[in-house]
């Protein structure tokens, strides 16, 4: 039997990048990507643009010239999603990343680690809207490791707190107040700590952009500074002395810990 090799037409275009205008048509968009190597602006170009979203068009033009990270449909033809590339940002909690119609969930990924192993590697993603000081109504993602245990029926964290993922982790929850809640534990936790965070008045947070993605963190009452430079206070939080094992075979063995009472559901 026969075969012929096709190659794919999709083409995954995403990074830093300018926003062009035409001058003669100011609704005319296009996209010039930054050089991965040279970080100068004379990457691939992609113009026109038959469309992009619409808080594009809201820009003014101190905000539009400013870099942005942008995905590109697979066609080339429009901007698949788009947010500030640099910057300090206030923004709201929305929920968490989903595809269109499912609840979300953890994400399960199975890799290899250094020895050869493979492992399970479960992350999950809170999304947020900028409410501040500008580029209102762009979102911005937060990617963090899903280190979520069982105990006695109790939703709790572990990890080394030396770890940057466990820092992460521990100062997103302690961030919108989920440090103080008992939570049931379940197979998928995130419906249950949205509608925490959504019902809630710790929503908000401030948050430091470098090339697209989230550097650094904070809760909204903390002082930010002008680089947005944050280094998040992680505290024992009574930790058991009884060691476990991670899923990734280069963690040693770490000591856990669950989250205090709070009645959620009324």
């Amino acid at each position: 039997m026969k075969h012929q090799s096709q190659k794919s037409e999709f083409k995954k275009l995403q990074g830093v990048a300018k926003l062009l205008v035409n001058p003669q048509n100011p609704s005319q968009y296009g996209v010039q990507f930054r050089n991965a190597e040279t970080r100068k602006f004379d990457g691939e170009k992609v113009y026109p643009l038959d469309e992009v979203p619409e808080n594009v068009l809201t820009l003014n033009d101190d905000e539009r010239k400013q870099n942005w990270f942008i995905w590109i449909s697979g066609d080339g033809k429009k901007i698949w999603n788009i947010r500030p590339a640099d910057g300090v940002y206030e923004m709201d909690f929305t929920g968490f990343f989903a595809l269109e119609g499912q609840v979300p969930t953890v994400y399960e990924d199975t890799k290899i680690g250094f020895n050869g192993e493979s492992y399970v590697d479960r992350s999950f993603t809170p999304e947020y809207e900028i409410v501040g000081p500008k580029c209102k109504g762009f979102t911005v993602p937060l990617y963090l490791k899903a280190k979520f245990r069982n105990y006695d029926g109790v939703l709790g964290t572990y990890g080394k707190t030396d770890n940057v993922k466990t820092q992460d982790l521990l100062n997103w929850v302690k961030c919108h107040g989920l440090d103080g809640v008992e939570i049931p534990y379940v197979d998928n936790p995130l419906p249950s700590m949205m509608k925490i965070i959504l019902r809630g008045n710790q929503k908000r947070i401030h948050a430091r952009l470098e090339d697209g993605y989230v550097q650094n963190f904070f809760a909204a009452n903390a002082p930010a500074s002008e680089t947005g430079e944050f280094v998040p206070e992680v505290t024992d939080p009574g930790w058991s002395d009884e060691p476990v094992t991670e899923t990734a075979p280069w963690d040693e063995p770490v000591t856990e810990t669950a989250t205090p009472a709070l009645d959620w559901d009324n």
